[in-house]
């Protein structure tokens, strides 16, 4: 039988199952009726009792569950099992932060165009690498127009930032500040045709509907970029080129002059709505008369947004003296797109009508680049891209008609004019109701409350 001595050395040892003499330590236990103990096991101490054996399932599952727990959020976090692949099979490496923009059909020319502008303006600011897609717009593809743009190093990923365009109609109060609000939290550019944002933490968000003089070094910074990323991605391409001498030919413009004189002096009018004709005559006309040394015949290129025919009629109608010459755009034979009976604009026409559309269209933006005063509305894109085009040729001279610019489009850089209609002689002064006897009314009260016009003295 082991003794307590025993036991102590046999601990010592490391051995608890086995006397020092060689007998089992369980030899001396026997119980009656000569019944065999168990073999000693973990199993069998932990599952001895029943009520233990519940315990100890439910720590057992509890203890797997963590453990399953955990094991996803290590894989969630870790960066080897979750993120993307850094090359493709070719072993090209991926955009790390990328942005895309998207050419539609949503909107005009210009108007992508300085959506375009604006959305390099941000890639660059933020680090992203910039992506054109032209697959799927209404002009054609860009290559028919520009040269290719360089592309990056890198492949551009499946999932990147693309650029967001707003409806192509008006919003209201409350859809404004509710798109707003959201897309200032957001990394994108946003762009519609009544406002216009380059959303980055050091440039303000601008409005050019408001006048207020706190805008004004927010445009200015936003006017700097464009005509820095525009002179690197405005390159037309031969055919466009040609285009543009064949026009000079035909309407005797000149074209890459070094200054101008009397015999190549010419005036662009970008017409926006040819029923207010009268307004870009009238700034044609003032800015005429600060040039004395024009005294002979002077060449207008006109660019009407809806008829330029109509607009050229009138306009050589009011002035028979000037020369007028039209965007051809009129010559060329659109042809709609059988396959696409429910399209739209210019996707109802096939692919050659709207890349010769884009043609006519990037070659006016040319010749009224190229002219040696422009007359526009600057609430329209075509009028701000070529405002940006006559920056980068350094023939700054551009009068605007719109009265939202007044005090915000003058300051820019010291070389654009606001032309204010209101107080020109031709315009006309409102209509005020008489007293039936020939004489005007009694004016009372202010422009708030009360009546505009006073009853007549003999009621």
């Amino acid at each position: 039988m082991c003794t307590n001595e025993d036991l102590k050395t046999s601990l010592h040892r490391g051995s608890i199952t086995e006397c020092p003499g060689g007998r089992s330590l369980f030899e001396d236990f026997k119980p009656a009726n000569n019944l065999a103990l168990p073999r000693p096991s973990i199993k069998a101490g932990i599952l001895s009792h029943g009520k233990s054996k519940r315990i100890s399932t439910y720590r057992l599952v509890q203890s797997f569950t963590a453990a399953i727990f955990l094991t996803l959020v290590y894989l969630s976090i870790s960066p080897t099992s979750t993120s993307l692949p850094k090359h493709d099979l070719l072993g090209r490496p991926y955009c790390e932060r990328s942005l895309t923009f998207v050419l539609s059909d949503c909107c005009d020319f210009s108007f992508q165009m300085i959506g375009l502008v604006n959305a390099m303006i941000y890639a660059e600011d933020t680090g992203r690498s910039f992506f054109l897609a032209d697959k799927n717009w209404n002009y054609g593809r860009w290559g028919s127009f520009f040269k290719k743009l360089a592309k990056p190093s890198c492949i551009r990923p499946e999932t990147s930032d693309l650029y967001v365009q707003f409806p192509n109609t008006p919003l209201g109060p409350d859809e404004l500040r509710e798109t707003e609000a959201k897309f200032k939290t957001a990394s994108h550019v946003v762009m519609n045709r009544w406002s216009w944002y380059l959303l980055d933490e050091h440039i303000e968000t601008v409005y050019h509907e408001k006048k207020h003089s706190s805008g004004i070094p927010a445009y200015a910074k936003i006017f700097k970029a464009q005509e820095r990323v525009l002179h690197n991605i405005w390159h037309v391409n031969k055919e466009v080129q040609n285009l543009v001498h064949r026009e000079c030919e035909v309407g005797e413009l000149p074209y890459a002059r070094s200054r101008a004189t009397k015999d190549n002096f010419y005036i662009a009018l970008q017409i926006q709505r040819v029923n207010h004709i009268g307004k870009y005559v009238a700034a044609a006309e003032r800015v005429l008369q600060r040039i004395p040394q024009i005294k002979n015949e002077i060449t207008v290129f006109v660019n009407a947004h809806t008829n330029t025919s109509h607009a050229r009629r009138r306009l050589m109608k009011r002035r028979p003296d000037w020369k007028v010459v039209v965007s051809f755009e009129d010559d060329f034979q659109f042809r709609l797109d059988d396959t696409a009976p429910d399209s739209k604009g210019l996707m109802a026409y096939d692919l050659e009508s709207r890349v010769d559309f884009g043609m006519a269209f990037v070659t006016d933006i040319v010749l009224m680049a190229e002219a040696d005063h422009l007359v526009c509305s600057f609430g329209t894109p075509v009028c701000r891209l070529v405002t940006l085009l006559k920056g980068l040729r350094k023939v700054k001279s551009t009068t605007s008609i719109d009265k939202q610019w007044f005090s915000t489009l003058y300051p820019l850089n010291g070389y654009n004019e606001v032309y204010n209609p209101h107080k020109a002689r031709w315009k006309k002064q409102p209509h005020r109701p008489t007293n039936g006897d020939g004489k005007k009314g009694r004016r009372k009260g202010g422009r708030k409350g009360g009546r505009k016009y006073g009853k007549s003295r003999a009621s």
